[in-house]
């Protein structure tokens, strides 16, 4: 084998040994620290409550924006203390139409329309904010949320700790049933929110700002400087932006919101494609952040570069997986086979653990096989994003389609997920 290509295979060999070691370990110890916990009692009720200005972003949501207000409607707070608006950036259906119909029946929406959108969803949070002055929190729904009555109460009572700058609450799948897409979707969001974010809260490290279903106090985000424009994933880069400003992130498991999940490869392929990128950018804006902040201690920095990573474990896995064949043939690697073992078993054992704590039926744990046929197309996805930052491909607003609507076939190569 030349010298060149031989160095070459040595250099990716140690990465993905040291890189998949460090995911690995990572995923052991919050599955570790998973099977102690115990659900938390809500948070004391703060008083006076806090105002919240509720955002719903919106671009051609007319099938679904109506029942998300009716949602907003349920909602058990103030409403001398809360305040929505509907964000039409630039719909060409009849969002704008259904919205400003139930606004008229509701005193504390209104409707903001954008003249030009579709430019992203930073952008369009950014617009109102500079708008809108009011409230010390802000609460961000998609269009497709459902958030319980007691959702945003029980997310205020965080903001008693003047440390916390901004707190998530559980997303939940209202169609996991739907196809296999929307089995593994759902599986994917289990185990990040029940294990990764739930112990990253408990144990101080770097939860997500998910991107609906979240509130944030105002004068964090001003100190950000709002929303990075053209951020793919704005959610995950202000919650780097967050941590690395020495604020706390906190996730509630107990404070429940529905949301729709893509049931086609195609919309799935689009919506993680964006998502991937998104990671990417992250990592690349916010390493040096993260570097430079020694208050955050070594594993919490440590943490915050594996959660920037995003979906890089995927890639190191099939560079893996190259190795381990060249090696069947050039014997001159090493990649344990214990390591693969310890790789694939430990985030089956932390699905049947998300299912358990789920309570969900017998039928989801026999559909845990098809987790095996679509992680391929997940890895496959990262694989395209990491490519495509490479060559500088830009990326474009995708919508992700929603129950009821037409969904596209086949994945969008240069799209941005929103929604």
């Amino acid at each position: 084998m030349p010298t060149v290509i031989h160095y070459l295979l040595l250099i990716v060999n140690v990465c993905a040994v040291l890189v998949l070691t460090a995911f690995t370990v990572r995923r052991i110890a919050y599955g570790i620290a998973a099977l102690t916990d115990r659900p938390s009692p809500p948070p004391p009720v703060p008083d006076p409550l806090p105002r919240i200005l509720i955002l719903i972003p919106c671009r051609n949501e007319a099938s679904v924006v109506g029942r998300a207000l009716d949602a907003m409607e349920r909602l058990e707070y103030p409403r001398d203390r809360l305040r929505c608006v509907v964000i039409d950036d630039a719909s060409t259906d009849a969002t704008g139409e259904i919205a400003r119909a139930r606004a008229e029946q509701m005193d504390f929406v209104e409707v903001y329309s954008r003249p030009i959108g579709g430019t992203g969803k930073p952008e369009a949070l950014n617009d109102v904010l500079s708008k809108y002055d009011w409230g010390e929190l802000v609460a961000v729904f998609d269009a497709d949320s459902l958030p319980e009555p007691d959702f945003l109460i029980r997310l205020a009572g965080h903001f008693r700790d003047p440390e916390t700058a901004a707190a998530s609450g559980r997303l939940v799948a209202i169609n996991p049933d739907d196809s296999a897409v929307s089995y593994y979707v759902y599986v994917e969001g289990l185990v990040h929110q029940l294990v990764t974010m739930r112990q990253a809260s408990r144990l101080g490290m770097t939860p997500a700002v998910l991107g609906t279903g979240y509130l944030v106090r105002r004068s964090d985000l001003e100190a950000a400087r709002g929303y990075r424009g053209g951020a793919l994933l704005e959610d995950s880069d202000l919650s780097v932006a967050l941590r690395t400003a020495g604020r706390k992130v906190t996730f509630d498991l107990g404070a429940l919101c529905g949301i729709e999940v893509p049931t086609h490869l195609g919309t799935y392929w689009s919506q993680h494609l964006g998502w991937a990128r998104g990671f990417n950018q992250v990592l690349s804006g916010g390493l040096g952040r993260v570097i430079r902040r020694p208050q955050m201690g070594f594993w919490g920095r440590i943490d915050a570069v594996l959660f920037s990573a995003g979906y890089l474990d995927r890639v190191f896995l099939i560079l893996a997986l190259l190795i381990t064949v060249v090696n069947r043939f050039a014997p001159r690697y090493f990649f344990p086979w214990w390591l693969w073992a310890v790789i694939l078993a430990s985030p089956l054992l932390q699905v049947i653990l998300c299912l358990a704590r789920d309570r969900a039926p017998a039928g989801r744990y026999l559909k845990i096989p098809l987790i095996a046929l679509l992680f391929p197309v997940d890895a496959l996805i990262s694989v395209q994003a990491l490519v495509m930052d490479f060559l500088g491909r830009p990326s474009r607003w995708y919508k992700t389609p929603r129950r009821g609507e037409r969904e596209k076939a086949g994945s969008s190569g240069d799209s941005q997920a929103q929604g």
